[in-house]
């Protein structure tokens, strides 16, 4: 089994070093196995280290002085590296296999690599080393496969590109075909094989046969989609209004690699289907719904140019189903890719894809546009919901006193109390997407402002708690809210608040009753005391209804309001109650 991947993305600069020698001493995948390999040399046959190696990729091996090895990958094209002194220098490196005598005792680096530029790919090949000098060089053979969609069959070919010290070679197949000998260079092709079958070719060196090539499974499943390659993208249809209501139906049942870079982003990309779309704004959202099949850990890629010669554009590696890209030029054709994160092949996952337009900025993108709010004496009387959804990053503030990452923040303001002292907290809203938050406070204006408070994680589960005392009573503190790191966007609530606004006494909910909820158009209110007025926001928090009472009971009319969500504040005997009403 390979090894399990978590996924944990980390924002690194990786500083690489190409040697004009063709040496490859990167390892972007790292170690693996974590074990030092120590081979057993009492056999003429290779040891096998991993079935599951990587391009770019390194194991530790145990050798001795004087023994001679030779380090083979499955793969006949890959480049091998081997260092002595911990990735430093290279002591030999070449096309698989090369052969090595040890001058040290001790743990030695056994890097592979695509190619002598180092390149790197998460695709499962075997690792050996053997032991002695070689009785044989290995053939070289390249391992191919053509389909005839009309008859459900394959056949699978191996280009033998150098017969290494045998003057002959037999190549067989695992489905009892006719063996085939070659005394020469050129292709030998098996088949037609059944959709589904899982063929393995080897090709074996005739005089010495330990010297042999095995291919990887090869299996086909069924007939590529149309949309295989860039060339056959489909074009699909932006929904204007940033929903998803027109969507595509697609599958990567059948999808092969494309001739595109099979490493810029996450997994192999061998089963990548294609899409196209003109874009209509400077940032569109790439939406993957219904995802249903063999594996629902799919992943996508935004490109830009013409299927002959194409850029990934910047920042759109995307493992969630969901990404936003940002810089598009209107009217320019992208093309958006699919592909599967696992590298097993024979997926059949089918998905529905949307391309939306965001909303425009919310109000209270910036500073200058920031929400008020009211402050209570606890965060239930206070909250509002808010939302940091299609906003922007505010850029130049002074200083971060706790997270730097800040991203697509909203800005609120609230007036200090006579205690100079406010907690501002966030809380999960329901049904939101928001799931992390971070809030800075700021006194002064929003033109020079200075930070005086932070927090990220001191709330409920990821949100966010801070107290910020010495304030000047009367003077307007302003709250920046943003969405932690890759976490999405979406609603949150928010609520300043201090104890001193309690005041003596509480409001007696056992006297309080309101009804119906949900409501069509009229609300019932009643209290054993006398209720002064109440004020009805939305969840913006701002203010659409108020009506003075001065009773212990009322009926407040909301007909006219649109269906939705409001916060209803009833205050009786200085106490003020906040209420959530549904309005149909």
């Amino acid at each position: 089994m390979k090894k399990i991947t978590f996924k944990i993305f980390i924002v690194c600069v990786l500083f690489t070093s190409f040697i004009s020698s063709g040496q490859c001493l990167t390892s972007v995948n790292g170690l693996y196995p974590a074990a030092t390999f120590t081979p057993t040399c009492s056999t003429v046959n290779p040891n096998v280290i991993t079935t599951v190696a990587y391009a770019g990729e390194y194991s530790n091996v145990n050798v001795v002085s004087g023994e001679t090895y030779t380090f083979a990958s499955s793969n006949p094209t890959d480049y091998i590296t081997i260092s002595t002194d911990g990735g430093t220098t290279a002591s030999a490196y070449g096309i698989t296999p090369i052969t090595w005598t040890s001058d040290v005792d001790g743990v030695i680096r056994y890097y592979i690599h695509l190619d002598d530029l180092c390149g790197e790919a998460d695709v499962s090949r075997t690792r050996t080393i053997a032991c002695g000098t070689p009785l044989c060089i290995q053939p070289q053979v390249a391992f191919s496969k053509i389909f005839d969609c009309g008859s459900s069959t394959f056949e699978v070919t191996a280009d033998i590109t150098d017969l290494g010290s045998a003057s002959t070679i037999t190549v067989t197949d695992n489905q009892a075909s006719s063996p085939q000998s070659v005394s020469s260079t050129g292709p030998v092709t098996f088949g037609p094989y059944a959709f589904g079958t899982s063929v393995i070719l080897t090709a074996t060196n005739d005089d010495t046969p330990v010297c042999n090539v095995v291919s990887p499974a090869q299996v086909f499943v069924s007939c590529p989609p149309a949309n295989d390659e860039c060339y056959g993208a489909e074009p699909l249809t932006i929904n204007a209004d940033g929903t998803c209501t027109v969507v595509t139906s697609s599958t990567i049942a059948g999808a092969t690699a494309s001739s595109v870079d099979a490493a810029s982003c996450f997994g192999s990309e061998d089963d990548d289907v294609w899409f196209s779309f003109v874009a209509e704004n400077g940032s569109q959202t790439i939406t993957l719904n219904n995802v249903v099949g063999s594996t629902t850990d799919l992943a996508h890629s935004l490109w830009t140019g013409d299927c002959g010669s194409l850029t990934l554009v910047a920042g759109t590696c995307s493992d969630p189903n969901f990404s936003a890209p940002s810089g598009l030029i209107v009217g320019q054709t992208y093309y958006l890719r699919v592909f599967s994160y696992t590298t097993a092949f024979g997926q059949t996952t089918t998905f529905d894809v949307c391309i939306g337009t965001p909303p425009p900025p919310p109000a209270n993108d910036d500073c200058a546009g920031a929400i008020e709010i009211f402050a209570g004496g606890t965060f239930t009387t206070s909250p509002i919901i808010g939302s940091n959804v299609s906003s922007t990053s505010t850029a130049g503030l002074p200083t971060f006193l706790c997270q730097t990452n800040r991203s697509n923040d909203v800005w609120y303001s609230v007036t200090v109390p006579d205690s100079g002292s406010l907690t501002i907290e966030t809380q999960a809203a329901p049904g939101t997407l928001m799931t992390d938050t971070v809030i800075s406070m700021y006194t002064g204006t929003c033109g020079a402002l200075v930070e005086v408070g932070c927090d990220d994680d001191s709330g409920t589960d990821n949100f966010s708690l801070s107290t910020v005392a010495g304030l000047t009573p009367g003077s307007t503190l302003y709250i920046g809210v943003w969405k932690w790191g890759t976490s999405l966007d979406g609603d949150f609530q928010l609520a300043a608040y201090d104890a001193s606004l309690l005041g003596n006494s509480s409001f007696e909910s056992d006297g309080f009753k309101s009804y119906p909820n949900p409501l069509k158009n009229v609300m019932n209110l009643s209290y054993s005391k006398n209720i002064s007025s109440i004020t009805v926001l939305n969840l913006l928090g701002q203010e659409v209804l108020t009506k003075a009472i001065n009773a212990n009971q009322s009926q407040i009319d909301m007909s006219h309001l649109s269906t939705g969500t409001y916060l209803v504040k009833v205050t009786a005997d200085d106490q003020v109650k906040t209420i959530k009403v549904i309005k149909e």
